[in-house]
């Protein structure tokens, strides 16, 4: 039985995209929230002085005379002698287009401090990941919206781009790729009609969630440990920082080259992004040793000459950027093998190269994450089941599942709101270290205003159906 269950709007396409990493462990206070002028503000749990701004708001990259910085490709392939699959068609379909992060103004955050008082440090709030909605209206013929599925990766608009210390990345590139399907729907509305996209995201990062020492309980549940919990280091759990929309109208009348078809055979043109490289771990926290993995390529060109391709590297300064679309200068043959190369840097001056490896295929997917054979980490799915109206006819008026796990010298926290919630089960995801066990307690909070803190439960099934304290 599918346990888990997903409720989605149809017209939307949802992106993960990461978008900044954490640079040092801050602990904002989520119930600290504030507005300042139009600056979300969030204070430390610790420091009182030091508090934590939101980002700006984003909007869709254009060129000096209105053109949308948005390229739709639609690339066929019919196969190799490398490959073995001559005559065989395949199709790589890519959404690409950039974004820029409006900055928070200087005078915004000298009006912030003022307000907030003298001594007061202001950071950025790091973000950790973003959900974004990719919204296509109907064409001509139909007002309904179509759903768009594809997998989404982020790299810089320019070559190393980072974030200074202390503020925001400025621009991203995103790049979806799609299936036949939805290419075609998108490249049919693109291509009859001027079309405005619409990009609803959030911006997520880890927050404390602070649970009050005062809380009250019930003398008939047994809290066996509870006050001693209550004193415990506060685990971070991720939740929305900020919203917005961005819309931007594509005329293809007007920029005709935003749309293109081609034809890649027996060669690939230059400037096509359709190898793409993966590493998860910084996003993940696999290895809190390593700072840097660098991936050298080398290809052949049409004219038979060696070439080097762009060099790419995942760090730990920049977690965001797991994955990269390569894009060549030069027209590479696909008659010829790819060669790659992997280079780990470590904290303590260490390097490991890892020999050229031969690909199969120029179509398949380089991903030199960090083996599992070689992590710390394992992967844990739990289900959690629970009786919605049971919870209701027993007067309660919410209740709230804290999930708490360790990477690395972090302990983290995932929440989900049992009641009021329309959902009976819920999946959760986790990535931990493989000797510290997850746990996950149960607040719950009456109509008469009693809060009830159940006993942390160390997760030893896949399985758990929720009872309603005694």
């Amino acid at each position: 039985m599918n346990q888990n269950r997903i409720n989605y709007i149809p017209y939307v396409l949802i992106l993960q995209i990461f978008v900044f990493g954490i640079q040092a462990w801050a602990q904002p206070l989520a119930s600290t929230r504030q507005i300042i002028g139009e600056v979300v503000v969030f204070q430390d749990l610790k420091d009182e002085k030091l508090f934590y701004y939101a980002p700006g708001g984003l909007s869709l990259a254009v060129g000096v005379d209105g053109k949308p910085e948005l390229q739709l490709l639609q690339m066929r392939y019919t196969g190799t002698k490398l490959s073995s699959a001559t005559g065989e068609k395949r199709f790589t379909n890519v959404l690409q287009f950039g974004v820029v992060m409006k900055g928070v103004a200087y005078a915004e955050l000298a009006a912030v401090k003022k307000e907030l008082g003298r001594g007061i440090s202001l950071r950025p709030f790091p973000v950790k990941n973003i959900d974004a909605q990719l919204i296509i209206p109907g064409n001509i013929a139909s007002d309904k919206s179509v759903l768009l599925q594809g997998d989404v990766s982020t790299q810089s608009r320019a070559e190393n781009q980072e974030s200074d210390r202390g503020s925001y990345w400025t621009e991203r590139t995103f790049t979806v790729r799609l299936d036949n399907s939805s290419a075609q729907l998108l490249w049919e509305q693109l291509e009859n009609s001027r079309l405005a996209i619409s990009v609803g995201y959030s911006f997520f990062g880890e927050f404390i969630e602070y649970i009050p020492a005062e809380l009250t309980t019930s003398e008939s549940y047994e809290l066996q440990g509870v006050n001693e919990e209550l004193d415990e280091e506060p685990a971070a759990t991720v939740a929305s920082i900020k919203t917005g929309t961005i819309s931007v109208a594509i005329d293809t009348k007007k920029w005709p080259d935003l749309i293109r078809k081609i034809d890649i055979n027996e060669s690939l043109p230059p400037a096509y992004p359709t190898l793409e490289i993966k590493c998860f771990d910084f996003q993940d926290q696999i290895d809190p040793d390593i700072l840097l993995k660098k991936v050298a390529l080398k290809a052949t060109s049409v004219n038979g000459q060696p070439i080097k391709l762009p060099t790419v590297r995942f760090s730990k300064s920049q977690p965001d950027l797991h994955s990269h679309q390569i894009k060549s200068a030069y027209a590479i043959t696909l008659s010829k093998p790819l060669y790659y190369k992997t280079t780990t840097l470590r904290k303590d001056g260490s390097n490991t190269t890892i020999p050229w490896v031969k690909t199969t295929s120029w179509h398949e997917l380089i991903d030199i994450t960090t083996k599992s054979e070689a992590q710390n980490l394992v992967k844990e799915t739990i289900d959690f089941e629970w009786d919605t109206l049971a919870i209701n006819e027993a007067g309660y008026q919410s209740a709230h599942l804290y999930l708490e796990y360790t990477i690395g010298e972090h302990s983290q926290k995932q929440k989900i709101t049992i009641y009021p919630n329309q959902l009976q089960i819920q999946q959760l995801k986790v990535r931990r270290n493989k000797d510290d066990l997850s746990r996950f307690r149960i607040i719950w909070k009456h109509k008469n205003g009693t809060k009830i803190v159940g006993r942390k439960t160390i997760v030893r099934e896949d399985y758990y159906f929720l009872t309603l304290p005694k």
